[in-house]
């Protein structure tokens, strides 16, 4: 046989199964790797925002509260002191405020203010302060402080006091707080009113264009339920990482704005090394894989070789042994193998002759079974076997001679070869019988001499050693007289009704066991619509896959249920029983220790039977 040429040889199949594993393992490798950093990252930029604005807004919140001190300390003292000493206490309070101006103003009504003092400046100063803050007495009265948008590089804070005498003052400090909102190495940083006016703005170069519309999404933060958080804009056709948070009593609120693209500008760099460093592992992986390969595949094709001449029937063939490997391992496999598949070969070449003698003596032995029910018009005969294995020990009959109805059934002990050639002995000489009492269908066939009969010929087949239990049976179809010898075989079971009992009586030892039997007939009257049940031991000895056996009570319940529900036939209750028995042993059927066979007769609700010289008494013969 010609060796088939190989298109894509296995060398290469293996550097392929590699490259696609080690890219796969790279791929996954560079991407859980690559969101790992992303999200790790995100989280660090996030917290590290979140964290500058908070610092920021703290400065902003010390160094309102500082003013807030500022102007009403000075308030507290300015109708007392001159205003060389007042020059004083504002130099005192004011050092880390830059050197701020100060207005004191007192109410003249509830929208407007008359200028009082002023220190620092002109106070012309004030009303301009208040024309370009819009501030009114009703604005210092709802608010403790007031923060407006700058002047002149200067941010009005406003607040609320009282002079000596325990009148109302308001007063405005300028100050430059450019110091304390710091974002040069971080985050752009925005403080906004809650009107949308930027206060202050400390920003990336870059970022510069897009302060205004920064703003205005960072006014609708006043809305949010928290005072503090983060959220992802998109200014500008690019997102951002974006921190907020409260200050001033809620008036105010501190932005921090990061670009999404130089958050994560280290991410990205590491996953184009991560690519170039696993592109160069995947090509040192592939030269590897093809020297591996190669030095591999050479002895399998040495054993592919070798496999071809065993198909050609080359049993001589031995391949060399090469690596201390799984290879290796394979070729010396393969040398045992060729040693002994010659005798594998005969070996099954005799199991599959024994396996055809199986089916033979199992065909031959399921014609010692009767070739169909049986439905005369005064009884009704039907019965099932189910084999352990192949060949049973079960095997049960039924000969009708004259008004006669002969039904035996027996049970070999065990089952197998044995046992099948036992009851091929049995079925024999039970055959021959039969065409001896044929010859004189007018003469009642004998239970008895049924019983010695197969009885003679167990023994002679098996010298002693092998039993055979038998029920042996016999029915006068014109009186419904039947008699019966139970050579230690199940009793028979008669359903009459709602009651069911056992045919006790008759009884003697096992057939083969003894040369002669010594058995004795025992009998009982049938009437119309009564049903009989002849069975075998392995029908209440086969056990589920729990360990649980069919108990003779619920036997007994199943045949008079069936019997109630198959209008006399004697089929129906023969396939519901079978059926309700493979149903209870369920997934043991398989493993069943033992053949099961059963038989049931029905005697049709029309039959009258004619009346007998001395009719035997159901009572007194059932126990």
């Amino acid at each position: 046989m010609a060796r088939a040429r190989t298109l894509f040889p296995l060398r290469y199949k293996i550097a392929l199964a590699l490259v696609i594993a080690l890219t796969a393992s790279l791929a996954a490798y560079v991407k859980l790797g690559t969101s790992l950093v992303i999200a790790d990252k995100t989280s660090y930029l996030y917290d590290f925002t979140l964290s500058e604005v908070g610092a920021a807004a703290e400065r902003l919140d010390s160094h309102f509260g500082r003013a807030l001190t500022l102007g009403q300390v000075v308030a507290g003292v300015a109708d007392t002191l001159p205003p060389e000493e007042l020059a004083k206490v504002l130099a005192q309070q004011s050092i880390s405020l830059g050197a701020p101006a100060l207005h004191l103003l007192r109410p003249a009504s509830r929208e407007k203010f008359n200028a009082w003092r002023s220190m620092g400046e002109n106070p012309g100063v004030a009303d301009a302060v208040l024309a370009h803050t819009g501030w009114t007495p009703a604005d210092f009265e709802r608010s403790a402080l007031l923060v407006g948008a700058p002047l002149d590089g200067r941010i009005p804070v406003g607040g609320r006091g009282v002079d000596s005498r325990g009148k109302a003052v308001g007063f405005v400090v300028l100050v430059r707080l450019e110091e304390a909102l710091l974002g040069k190495d971080g985050p752009s940083l925005l403080l906004v009113d809650g009107a949308g006016k930027l206060i202050l703005a400390s920003v990336r170069d870059e970022f510069a264009p897009r302060v205004a519309e920064a703003t205005v999404r960072a006014a609708t933060l006043k809305g949010s339920a928290f005072p503090s958080g983060a959220q992802d804009w998109e200014l500008g056709g690019e997102r951002h990482l974006v921190s907020y948070r409260r200050l001033a009593g809620g008036a105010l609120t501190a932005v921090g704005i990061l670009p999404e693209s130089m958050a994560f500008t280290a991410a990205r760099a590491l996953m184009q090394r991560s690519m170039a460093l696993g592109l160069g592992i995947l090509l040192a992986a592939v030269a590897a894989a093809l020297v591996f390969a190669r030095r591999m595949t050479d002895q399998l094709n040495r054993m592919a070789h070798a496999t071809e001449k065993v198909q050609e029937g080359d049993f001589t063939v031995r391949v060399e042994g090469g690596s201390k490997d799984e290879v290796g391992s394979l070729a010396a496999s393969f040398n045992a193998m060729a040693e002994k598949i010659e005798n594998l070969m005969l070996a099954t070449a005799e199991k599959a002759r024994m396996e055809k003698e199986l089916e033979t003596a199992q065909e031959v032995q399921n014609r010692f079974l009767p070739p169909r029910s049986l439905d005369n018009g005064r009884i009704r005969i039907s019965g099932k076997s189910e084999a352990a294995t192949e060949c049973g020990g079960d095997w049960w009959q039924y000969h009708e001679i004259g008004d006669y109805l002969v039904v035996v059934v027996g049970d070999v002990n065990g089952h197998g070869v044995s046992s099948a050639l036992l009851t091929a002995s049995a079925y024999g000489a039970y055959s021959l019988l039969m065409r001896g009492f044929s010859e004189v269908p007018e003469e009642r066939p004998s239970a008895v001499a049924i019983a010695e009969h197969l009885n003679s010929a167990v023994y002679a087949a098996s010298h002693g050693k092998i039993g055979m239990t038998l029920l042996a049976s016999v029915l006068d179809l014109r009186t419904g007289e039947l008699t019966w010898v139970n050579a230690s075989h199940r009793p028979l079971y008669l359903c009459r009704g709602s009651a069911v009992k056992p045919l006790m009586g008759g009884e003697c030892g096992a057939l083969g066991l003894q040369q002669t039997l010594g058995a004795s007939e025992q009998s009982a009257r049938l009437n119309a619509s009564d049903s009989m049940l002849w069975f075998t031991d392995g029908l209440v000895e086969c056990p589920d896959p729990s360990g649980r056996t069919l108990s003779t009570a619920r036997l007994g319940r199943m045949l008079q249920k069936l019997t109630a529900e198959s209008s006399g036939s004697a089929e129906a209750i023969c396939n519901g029983l079978m059926g309700a028995y493979l149903s209870f042993l369920g997934s043991a059927h398989a493993t069943r220790p033992d053949d099961t066979s059963i038989v049931v007769g029905v005697v049709p609700s029309t039959v009258a039977y004619e009346e007998a010289s001395s009719p035997p008494s159901f009572n007194s013969s059932a126990a």
